[in-house]
C-alpha cells in the first residue's frame, strides 16, 4: 500500500484565542468535513489518474480516523498495481529492461513480447525504454477538490460558531 497524500486537523481556537474545550458536536462538525474532502479527493484522484488498464485507478482507497482528539485521513494506492505510484508521480529516466538484460530473461526462459503502433507482435530478450513524464495527476486532484475543502470546512465552521454562539 503506497500513501498518495495525508492530512490531519487539530482542533480549533476560540473567539479569545484559547484551545476550546470540544464537545461532541464539534467534533462530530470536524469528522463530517474530515470524511466529506476525503471522499472527494479520493474521487477526483480516481478521476484525474492514469488508466492505461484502469487496474491503478481502481485500487486508489481513503481512509478517515482519530488519534485522540486529532483527526487524520489519507488515501492510499492499493492493490496489484500500487507500486506504480511513484514511478507515475515522479517519472522514470532510460532504463533498460529487464534490469539483469538479456542474460536474466534468458534465465526465465521467455522473451519480452508487446505489440507494436502497426499491430505486429514484437518479441526481444531486452529493450531499452526511453523513460517516461511525471504524471501531474495529485496536484490536478487537489485542485480540483479545493472548492470542496472550503464549503467543508465553512460549514464545519459554521456548525461551531452556531453553537458557541
Amino acid at each position: 500500500m503506497a500513501k498518495i497524500l495525508e492530512f490531519q486537523a487539530e482542533g480549533y481556537r476560540d473567539a479569545m484565542g484559547r484551545y476550546a474545550r470540544r464537545s461532541e458536536e464539534t467534533r462530530r462538525a470536524m469528522r463530517d468535513a474530515g470524511r466529506s474532502v476525503n471522499r472527494a479527493l479520493t474521487l477526483n484522484l480516481k478521476h484525474y489518474a492514469p488508466e492505461k488498464s484502469g487496474k491503478f485507478k481502481v485500487g486508489i482507497r481513503s481512509r478517515t480516523w482519530w488519534t485522540g482528539d486529532v483527526l487524520k485521513g489519507a488515501v492510499y494506492a492499493t492493490g496489484e498495481h500500487a507500486f506504480l505510484l511513484d514511478f507515475l508521480t515522479g517519472g522514470t529516466r532510460p532504463h533498460q529492461i529487464p534490469t539483469g538484460g538479456r542474460a536474466a530473461q534468458m534465465a526465465k526462459g521467455y522473451p519480452l513480447r508487446w505489440t507494436s503502433k502497426s499491430g505486429e507482435v514484437v518479441y526481444a530478450w531486452e529493450v531499452n525504454h526511453p523513460g517516461t513524464f511525471p504524471d501531474p495527476f495529485v496536484a490536478l486532484a487537489i485542485e480540483a477538490t479545493e472548492p470542496t475543502m472550503d464549503i467543508e470546512l465553512a460549514r464545519a465552521a459554521r456548525r461551531i460558531a452556531f453553537l458557541s454562539g
